[in-house]
């Protein structure tokens, strides 16, 4: 597919200082801004157009200082303003001499603001119609995935492939217990569950949750967790109930407020792992003296898992190439595996986005440079 028309000035969203908290405050620092002059690639670049960009609840916290900033300055001064977003979907649009024969114009890649290959020092935000971008900075995109679908390949599906298969090792007849099992990657690890044999328990926050997320995903283990724990007895029963005797391996954390993990610690098997992966809850993480007990007791592990911060820089290419395969592989073959997307919004109303990514509980926020 040739390469649609330049359209000057080009959109670029620019976070003009760092909010205060990660809230709905947040919109509040973002501008949708002009920028006039085209980028042009080096030998060793290429300059793609951006189609696709999700919301993701690390962009907020991002904007909120509470994430390592490790953006460059949109103007390439040491100014605090950068462009964000993580990841997106894009169209190649002019190629650098060193990267002729590789990749070509109207190729659709996934770009990443952190380097896919190799390791990375600098982030380079994708909210910007126009980029230039690095061989190591894209994946191709196969040819039968949507550009919603191939524009949140990293966040969800990567991050829960990962965490479930290469971290936990979970296979056919394990069991595992997460917490916002609502949200895009909790329906992810329902959805790759169930292709794969494995046995979820899936904890939501809120009670009318429960009925939603089984009708919307299938999944036939959901129980009410409120934020605070004051189901726990009640859930610790119900979980050891559901899992009938059987060894419960590991769970992942989205929310990181303690409550989780105190209960699970009581529940794990031995040699039980929790992963943290997400701050969600946006309080202290706290576990009770008697609960803490467990993990030496049971050989209990809690760890953490940061798709940028290590598992991509410290991972051999091979190996991410196996997983990035697996995972397409999976999402071609399998509709649940695709993000639902609930709204599109231009750059222009970037703050609209934000908004609405934090108001919404089921469904992603997606960013386009223009109106269509």
């Amino acid at each position: 597919m040739p390469p649609a028309r330049a359209q000057l000035p080009f959109k670029q969203v620019r976070l003009e200082s760092i909010a205060e908290r990660p809230d709905q405050s947040v919109a509040d620092h973002l501008k949708a801004v002009s920028v006039p002059d085209l980028p042009e690639p080096g030998p060793d670049e290429m300059r793609v157009r951006t189609l696709l960009s999700p919301v993701h609840p690390c962009d907020v916290l991002c904007a909120a200082g509470l994430v390592p900033k490790r953006y460059g300055a949109a103007d390439g001064s040491d100014s605090d303003q950068f462009v964000p977003g993580i990841e997106a979907v894009a169209r190649v649009e002019e190629v650098g001499a060193n990267l002729a024969g590789d990749f070509q114009t109207g190729q659709r890649v996934f770009v990443c603001c952190w380097a896919p290959w190799g390791r990375w020092d600098q982030a380079d935000g994708v909210w910007s119609e126009y980029l230039l971008v690095r061989r190591e900075n894209v994946i191709a995109v196969p040819e039968d995935v949507s550009d919603a679908t191939a524009a949140m390949f990293m966040v969800i599906p990567v991050t829960a492939y990962v965490m479930m298969l290469e971290e936990l090792g979970l296979g056919e007849g394990d069991w595992l217990v997460q917490n916002a099992s609502g949200s895009a990657v909790g329906r992810w690890v329902i959805a790759l569950a169930e292709e794969l044999g494995i046995h979820t328990i899936n904890l939501v926050r809120r009670e009318e949750q429960v009925e939603e997320l089984r009708a919307e995903s299938g999944a036939e283990h959901v129980l009410w967790c409120p934020s605070d724990g004051s189901r726990a007895t009640e859930l610790q029963r119900q979980i050891h109930d559901i899992a009938d005797g059987a060894r419960i391996k590991g769970a992942l954390d989205a929310v990181g407020d303690g409550v989780f993990a105190s209960l699970m610690l009581n529940t794990l098997s031995r040699y039980g792992t929790i992963i943290v992966y997400g701050v969600l809850g946006g309080g202290s993480f706290t576990v009770p003296f008697e609960t803490t007990c467990h993990i030496p007791l049971e050989c209990l592990s809690i760890r953490g898992f940061s798709l940028q911060n290590w598992w991509l820089p410290d991972t051999p290419d091979r190996v991410k190439q196996r997983i990035f395969d697996a995972v397409w592989k999976h999402i071609r073959s399998n509709e649940a595996l695709r993000p639902a997307v609930a709204e599109v919004f231009p750059f222009e109303r970037v703050g609209d986005a934000i908004r609405s990514s934090l108001e919404r509980k089921t469904g992603k926020i997606l960013l386009r440079p223009r109106v269509e």
